[in-house]
């Protein structure tokens, strides 16, 4: 739970790093299939989901579940590699 700017600078590093790990991993697997991918990618995907929602819960954002989920894209799914 973030409490102050202090700390949102901290998860917003995390996530910078979340987000660039999984980039690396998209560019190191491409010779790889999706399925692959995804298995590795999951944990990567579920951080960054993490650290995004304390980041919108310290700055008061409404949680958007339901449309992602109208949107197709809920909770479980990684990106595929193309």
């Amino acid at each position: 739970m973030i409490r102050n700017s202090d700390e949102l600078n901290v998860v917003r590093r995390q996530l910078w790093l979340a987000e660039d790990a999984l980039a690396t991993l998209r560019t190191e697997m491409q010779n790889h299939s999706p399925q692959q991918f995804q298995l590795f990618a999951e944990p990567h995907v579920e951080m960054i989901r993490r650290l995004r929602a304390e980041i919108d819960a310290y700055l008061g954002m409404p949680d958007d579940k339901q449309s992602a989920v109208a949107q197709g894209a809920g909770q479980g799914s990684v990106p595929e590699l193309v």
